[in-house]
C-alpha cells in the first residue's frame, strides 16, 4: 500500500520545537515496521503572516495544488493542514490531530477568565480561537477516514460534539516513545545521582501553566526558607525564562536556566532528576513526561501532565491536586536521599515496562484503522 505523509511540520528525530519527534517516529514506524510504502511530503508555510495566521486557524484561502491521486492512504499533520488540501482525497485521508484544538483552545480560555492578569484580548483571543476549531472540527471530521488524537480525552470531547454516525471517526493513538532521548536502562553505564534537581522543561508558556506557576512560587515563597534555599530548580526551554526570571524573584531557591540542552538524556539522570509538569492546560500526551518516564525518573505533575499515559503504581509519580500540595512535594523529594542501586534496579524494571506498554499500544492502531492483511 502506497501511503503519503503530508505535513507542514518536519519531522525531527531530535524533536526540537518546531521540527516534530512526533512526525519522526511514526514515519519510521511506518518506513520500518511495515510493509508499507511511505512518502513523506513537506508542505511550506506561506511567508505572509496574516495567511500563516490564517492557515493555523484551519482557514485557507484557496487549496493547494497537490497531487495525491497515486497513493492508497494520505496521513495529514496537524488538523489545521486539511483545510488547504483538495476535498476529492479525504474519504482516503487520515488526519493525526494531534490535539484536540477546540478542547484546548477551551482549557486556555478558562485559564485566563480566571486570571485578573490577562489582559481582556488575550482572553477573547482564546475564547475565538477555542469557537472557531470547534467549527472546524465539526465540519472536517465528517469528510475525512479517521482523525487521531493522542488524547483520551480529547477523543472524549470531540465525539461529544459530534453525529452519532460519525463518533468513531475519531480515534486515540497512543503517544510514541521518542527514541533519540531514550536512555539505554543499563545500570552500569548510568550517571550517578548528585543531589536532588527539580526539572521543569518543554513548553511552558503562559497559558499552558502561568496560574499554576505564579501559585507555586508563592507557596515555595511561604515554606521554610532554609528547606526551599536547598532547592535545586533546573529550568529548560528558550521561551522558559520567564520561569526562571519568577522562582529567582519570589524564593530564594538556587535556579539554573539553560536554553536548550543538547542531550535531553543529561537532564534524565535517574536518583538525582525530578520532573516538574505543573500544566493547567493543554490536550493530548506530553512529550516531555513520556520520555521522563520511559527514562525511570521521579515526576511531580497535576493530573493534566499525566492524563493519556499508561503508568503504573510502581512508578515514581506524584500527582497533585493542588500548588500547596506542589510545593510540599518538591520539599519532601528535596530532603529524600539520592537513590541507591536497588532502588535504580526497580525503577529499570518499571521503566522497562512503561516502555513496552506505549510501543505496543502506539503499534497496535495502525493494522486496524488501515485493516492491514484484508
Amino acid at each position: 500500500m502506497r501511503i503519503a505523509i503530508v505535513t507542514s511540520i518536519p519531522p525531527d528525530r531530535e524533536n526540537r520545537g518546531g521540527p516534530s519527534g512526533l512526525i519522526w517516529e511514526i514515519e519510521q514506524f511506518l518506513t520500518n515496521s511495515t510493509a508499507h510504502d511511505v512518502t513523506t511530503i513537506i508542505v511550506p508555510v506561506s511567508g505572509n503572516k496574516y495567511v500563516r495566521q490564517l492557515h493555523t486557524w484551519g482557514r485557507a484561502l484557496r487549496s493547494l495544488d497537490i497531487p495525491l491521486d497515486v497513493y492508497d492512504k494520505i496521513l495529514v499533520y496537524p488538523d489545521f493542514l486539511l483545510a488547504r488540501l483538495p476535498k476529492r482525497y479525504y474519504k482516503k485521508i487520515t488526519v493525526l490531530a494531534p490535539d484536540a484544538s477546540s478542547m484546548v483552545g477551551r482549557r486556555k480560555y478558562k485559564q485566563y477568565r480566571g486570571d485578573a492578569s490577562v489582559s481582556w484580548i488575550k482572553i477573547w483571543y482564546q475564547y475565538l480561537y477555542a469557537k472557531n476549531f470547534l467549527c472546524f472540527e465539526k465540519e472536517y471530521i465528517p469528510a475525512v477516514e479517521h482523525y487521531l488524537v493522542v488524547g483520551k480525552k480529547d477523543r472524549l470531547w470531540l465525539r461529544r460534539h459530534l453525529r452519532d454516525s460519525d463518533r468513531e471517526i475519531v480515534k486515540f493513538l497512543l503517544h510514541p516513545l521518542l527514541s533519540h532521548s531514550l536512555l539505554p536502562l543499563d545500570i552500569s553505564s548510568m550517571k550517578r545521582p548528585h543531589g536532588r534537581r527539580f526539572v521543569f522543561s518543554g513548553d511552558m508558556r503562559y497559558s499552558y501553566v502561568g496560574k499554576n506557576i505564579i501559585a507555586l512560587a508563592q507557596y515555595l515563597s511561604e515554606e521554610d526558607s532554609s528547606l526551599v534555599s536547598k532547592l535545586h530548580i533546573f529550568i529548560v526551554g528558550k521561551n522558559n525564562k520567564w520561569l526562571a526570571d519568577l522562582f529567582s524573584k519570589e524564593t530564594n531557591a538556587q535556579i539554573s536556566y539553560e536554553a536548550w540542552v543538547e542531550r535531553y538524556q543529561d537532564i534524565c539522570v535517574m536518583g538525582q532528576d525530578i520532573h516538574c509538569v505543573p500544566l493547567v492546560a493543554g490536550g493530548g500526551t506530553k512529550n516531555r513526561v513520556v520520555t521522563a518516564l520511559a527514562n525511570g525518573v521521579e515526576l511531580i505533575s497535576t493530573s493534566v501532565g499525566v492524563e493519556n499515559i499508561p503508568t503504573s503504581t510502581g512508578q515514581n509519580i506524584y500527582v497533585c491536586n493542588s500548588m500547596r500540595n506542589f510545593a510540599k512535594q518538591m520539599i519532601i523529594s528535596q530532603q529524600e536521599s539520592v537513590w541507591d542501586e536497588q532502588t535504580m534496579v526497580c525503577a529499570i524494571e518499571e521503566a522497562e515496562q512503561f516502555r513496552q506498554r506505549v510501543t505496543c499500544g502506539f503499534a497496535a492502531l495502525w493494522p486496524q484503522i488501515w485493516n492491514e492483511g484484508n
